[in-house]
C-alpha cells in the first residue's frame, strides 16, 4: 500500500471475504500488508482495519519500489505457500 486511500478499506473488504471461505475449508491464511511509503490516510485505513488479525503482519518500509515492497512481504511471510 502507499496511496490508495480509501480503496484500501475495499481491497481488504475483499480479502477478508477470500479469507473467511479458506477458514471454512479449513486453510490457514496470513496477511502481510506492506506499507510502502503510505500516506496518513491510507496507513490508517490498513492499520485498523477488521481484516487485520492477529498473527498477521503490518510492515512499514520506504522502498519506493513496488518489487522490493512484495519481495519484502514475501520475506516475512510464515507459511509455506505465497
Amino acid at each position: 500500500f502507499h496511496g490508495e486511500r480509501t480503496l484500501a478499506h475495499w481491497m481488504l473488504t475483499g480479502f477478508d471475504r477470500v479469507r473467511r471461505h479458506c477458514d471454512a475449508a479449513g486453510i490457514d491464511v496470513e496477511l502481510v500488508a506492506v506499507l510502502d511509503r503510505a500516506d496518513a490516510e491510507t496507513a490508517r485505513i490498513v492499520a485498523s482495519h477488521t481484516a487485520l488479525r492477529p498473527g498477521d503482519q503490518l510492515l512499514r518500509v520506504d522502498n519506493g519500489d513496488l518489487g522490493e515492497s512484495r519481495n519484502d512481504g514475501f520475506r516475512a511471510a510464515r507459511g509455506t505457500w505465497a
